[in-house]
């Protein structure tokens, strides 16, 4: 299980949302990484935006340590395409993902952030701590205030994204606009 908000951001309202991140002194990591690889924390100085997407995870600088991963090199899902990588922010993680938007020249692909409240260990069912839960719903809770809701379910306009859809400048679309 788990909680997301979904959002349509142009480069600068990603700017907005990471002064906003700066002020829990968060860090990040890649999520996926290559079989094998360990996260490294990486300052969001040295984050840029890109219109490629990104998937990041996110977390405090005081949770660091409690960053989990996994290798993951066989695939559990008979008959599945599967690359072999080593997963960030699994388990008991204090941490959330980042989907950012895919931007191109007339269009913005919806982006999300993403917290998994639970995970499955030694056959149980196990929930993860409350401050972790409280920083994600406060970080989510920015999102609903400085964003517009849109006609969908828990997905939010962020203000330059609302203006270049209002002024049919963008389209916001929610699946890949490229191909």
């Amino acid at each position: 299980m788990g909680r997301q908000v979904n959002f349509w951001m142009t480069a600068l309202d990603e700017a907005n949302f990471v002064a906003r991140l700066r002020r829990d002194d968060a860090v990040w990591t890649p999520a996926v990484l290559e079989l094998g690889g360990r996260p490294a924390m990486r300052e969001l100085d040295d984050w840029r935006p890109t219109d490629a997407g990104q998937r990041l995870i996110l977390t405090r600088r005081v949770d660091w340590e409690f960053l989990e991963y996994r290798d993951i090199a066989t695939s559990q899902i008979s008959g599945g395409s599967f690359l072999p990588c080593t997963a960030v922010g699994t388990g008991a993680s204090p941490a959330f993902e980042w989907n950012h938007c895919v931007r191109g020249e007339d269009f913005i692909q919806r982006g999300r952030i993403y917290f998994k409240t639970d995970w499955l260990e030694a056959g149980s069912v196990h929930v993860k701590g409350d401050e972790s839960t409280r920083w994600f719903d406060r970080i989510a809770n920015w999102i609903r205030r400085n964003g517009k809701p849109s006609h969908e379910p828990r997905h939010y306009m962020m203000p330059n994204a609302a203006r270049l859809a209002a002024s049919n400048e963008m389209r916001l679309t929610i699946l890949d606009s490229r191909a």
